[in-house]
């Protein structure tokens, strides 16, 4: 069918496919989130390509046919479109599939609007188990999704892309009802988005990923593009009318009013691929200390001896160092023990009174007295036995006295 249909009935088919996906009921999009500085590898070479297409037969030529070249092959997986739950187990079957060749040990699942509701289901269900396929291995690829965290139709049921080990990478066109739902309390946001249902959702073959323009940050493992558009899809059928000039006049102030049901603070602040982060300056390499070698076990000892002679000669006839420190810690008790003495015992020394301190002194006194009578008493007990020679030795100096006196008489 899409390869008998030209480019504008596989436009119309396309849409009448996805109206069955997306609810008019609308709600208001998550929180923004800041936008990541990292690399992103778009698509790995040599990969099988599962295509959950919008429509039979495949989207081999949506994102200028990107997908499915550069040595990746694809080949389409049919599911019921209203049946997700089926379409999971048709998906698991096919990615279970044995590659064909070893060279291609990638796949990638290429999912475009309930598609990408499917291949995010299956996500929700096998990633993490024990028998899932490794996430160096298989990769996901997601336009038009409901699911989209940013915008997406089916966010406000809870109805999001879980996060998990394997790389998504999420595209989305601006004012795409699936993809970019506005606040349903603008009408004139909402009529913009049903036209754009019509005109944007089920347009993604001229989308360039690598426009410099498309807006592209990463978040965890799944990298968001969204592609700008210039002109509101409501204007849309006044230019197929040839009234293009009335449309360009009208854009730019309903395009204002437009933008204002949106919240677009998760996008970057400059379009763009992200730049490539700056190497890591490497730490510069520590100085190394010289290599000494290990002296032998017998120099040691004469190190020893020298070390003992030298506390000889300093310390000759003392005690060690350690003795002198052990007495002088003792020297320091006792004179804190005796400066911790009460001073009252040498107050009564100072406070002696006159009489006692005369006492004191004449029994001091008495001992020298004594001493001095002694030798007195000898010479009187002396005298007294030898009476004789007492008195011949007594009459000379009388004599000698009187002859003393007698010559003063005469003179």
């Amino acid at each position: 069918m899409a390869t008998t249909t030209g480019y504008a009935g596989k436009r119309h088919a396309k849409w009448l496919a996805a109206a069955a996906a997306v609810p008019i009921m609308t709600f208001p999009a998550q929180a923004p989130a800041q936008a990541a500085a990292a690399p992103i590898s778009m698509l790995p070479e040599n990969a099988r390509v599962l295509t959950l297409s919008l429509l039979p037969g495949g989207n081999d030529d949506d994102l200028r046919g990107e997908v499915c070249s550069g040595g990746r092959t694809c080949s389409s997986v049919p599911y019921p479109y209203l049946l997700r739950a089926e379409g999971v187990e048709l998906l698991d079957q096919a990615i279970r599939q044995p590659l064909p060749t070893p060279e291609q040990p990638h796949q990638i699942v290429f999912g475009y609007s309930q598609g990408a509701r499917v291949a995010a289901d299956w996500i929700a269900q096998h990633a993490g188990t024990e028998d899932a396929p490794s996430p160096e291995h298989l990769s996901f690829v997601l336009i038009g999704n409901p699911g989209r965290k940013y915008g997406g139709a089916h966010v406000g049921w809870g109805q999001t892309v879980p996060d998990s080990d394997y790389q998504i990478l999420d595209v989305a066109r601006q004012y795409d009802m699936a993809a970019d739902m506005p606040d349903r309390f603008n009408l004139l946001a909402l009529a913009n988005v049903l036209a754009g249902f019509m005109f944007i959702h089920a347009d993604y073959e001229e989308v360039d990923l690598y426009d410099p323009r498309n807006y592209v940050w990463k978040e965890g493992n799944t990298t968001y593009v969204f592609i700008p558009t210039e002109n509101l899809p409501l204007l849309e059928p006044l230019r197929w009318l040839g009234l293009t000039g009335i449309a360009d006049a009208l854009n730019g102030p309903l395009k204002a009013i437009v933008e204002d049901a949106y919240d677009r603070s998760y996008l970057p602040a400059e379009p763009g691929l992200p730049s490539e982060p700056e190497p890591e300056p490497e730490p510069e390499p520590e100085p190394e200390e010289p290599q000494t070698d290990p002296e032998p076990e017998g120099e040691t000892a004469p190190l020893t001896s020298v070390q003992s002679l030298t506390i000889d000669e300093d310390d000759q006839g003392s005690v060690p160092e350690e003795a002198t420190s052990d007495q002088q810690a003792a020297e320091d008790q006792q004179a804190a023990e005796e400066t911790q003495e009460p001073e009252e015992a040498q107050e009564p020394e100072e406070a002696q009174e006159p009489e006692e301190a005369a006492e004191e002194a004449e029994e001091a006194a008495e001992p020298e007295a004594e001493e001095a009578e002694a030798p007195e008493a000898e010479e009187a007990e002396e005298a007294q036995e030898d009476p004789e020679d007492s008195s011949g030795t007594d009459d000379t100096p009388a004599q000698d006295s009187s002859s003393g006196d007698s010559s003063g008489g005469d003179e």
